[in-house]
């Protein structure tokens, strides 16, 4: 099953099918597309009624990502099958391929909370959605990453562990802005009621 250029159905069905080669990896990495396409979206409806500087390169970067998210996804079934097979490599990879997709998250939610209040009115949900999926994604592959840990020991593991520290510290902190954000909102729309 090739990831970048399977239907949505075909994608569910497979993953119905209890098959392994789709998994909550790969789910996640769908997520992480999903979540930047829509931001792309809100960034291109934007530009159609405002030029904000920046927005173009954000939509080139963003289609980008919704490709790296796919390819991710792929790799991480690759991984997840040969650690079926008992592929000693692939016990690394079981964790490093987590890491990469909650990796390439952060930045981008971190980008979307700084940029989502020049987001045209109409798109102010959809930016909240992507940010929601982003999230989503980032901390469910940490979550595959900590369960993963089990399988390496010593120094490798270690370094790990302070990788996904990292991660869920950055990622807290980025949950409480859009918190606080959603809270400030839900405030607004209630003086106007």
């Amino acid at each position: 099953m090739d990831l970048t250029h399977i239907s949505i159905s075909s994608y569910l069905n497979e993953l119905n099918s209890g098959k392994t080669s789709a998994n909550a990896g790969s789910t996640l990495a769908i997520t992480g597309a999903l979540g930047v396409s829509l931001l792309g979206m809100a960034c291109e409806l934007t530009l159609k009624h405002v030029k904000i500087d920046g927005f173009h390169e954000l939509t080139l970067e963003l289609d980008r990502l919704s490709e790296t998210f796919l390819e991710l996804g792929q790799r991480d079934m690759e991984v997840f099958t040969d650690a079926l097979q008992k592929d000693e490599n692939a016990k690394i990879k079981a964790i490093e391929s987590p890491l990469n997709v909650a990796g390439q998250c952060l930045p981008i939610i971190s980008k979307c909370l700084d940029l989502r209040h020049q987001c045209h009115a109409m798109v102010e949900k959809d930016v909240e959605v992507s940010l929601l999926l982003l999230s989503a994604c980032c901390e469910g592959n940490i979550l595959l990453a900590v369960d993963d840990l089990k399988l390496v020991q010593g120094e490798t593991r270690e370094e790990f562990e302070k990788k996904i520290s990292s991660f869920k510290n950055k990622l807290d902190t980025l949950k409480t802005k859009m918190s606080d954000h959603r809270n400030i909102s839900h405030r607004n729309m209630s003086l106007n009621h």
